[in-house]
């Protein structure tokens, strides 16, 4: 399905008002299209092949946790727990700085492993719990409703 999309969704009706929330709405699975194709990637053991697409995605688009959460597995699995660990440390700053949020706690999980605080800190072993940003949304949701954010 990927390999079939081409530009942005609608283009010829960008300036129209009545195509935004297709627009947003077709961006959006096309988002979730990808990152699952890249979970697939990683379950395969192809994490190297993923690094660039993912720092791409995560470079892109800063406040979605599923790619950072994938990143941070791709780089501990290709031995580089230092750079798995920087990369949760960006992506909590993000989420904290921008929405106001803390990343969800299997992303924590993910960054004690990193730094080899568990006793199952296998780069082989270590499991993907998925981040699927409708945690997300509906956590940005409660803290843009949140009378401490206003």
């Amino acid at each position: 399905m990927l390999a079939l999309w081409r530009g942005p969704p609608l283009a010829d009706f960008t300036a129209g008002a009545f195509a935004q929330a297709e627009i947003t709405r077709l961006e959006q699975l096309r988002a979730e299209v990808a990152e699952d194709r890249i979970e697939a990637d990683l379950a395969l053991g192809q994490h190297a092949r993923v690094l660039s697409k993912l720092e791409a995605i995560v470079a892109s688009q800063p406040l979605r946790e599923r790619p950072y959460q994938q990143l941070t597995v791709a780089l501990y699995r290709c031995g580089r727990q230092a750079d798995a660990l920087a990369v949760y440390q960006k992506a909590r700053r993000a989420l904290v700085d921008e929405l106001g949020i803390e990343p969800a706690s299997h992303c924590c999980d993910l960054s004690a492993r990193s730094c080899g605080r568990t006793r199952h800190s296998s780069p082989a072993t270590m499991a993907i719990r998925p981040c699927r940003d409708r945690d997300s949304r509906s956590r940005l949701e409660t803290a843009r409703t949140s009378p401490a954010r206003r």
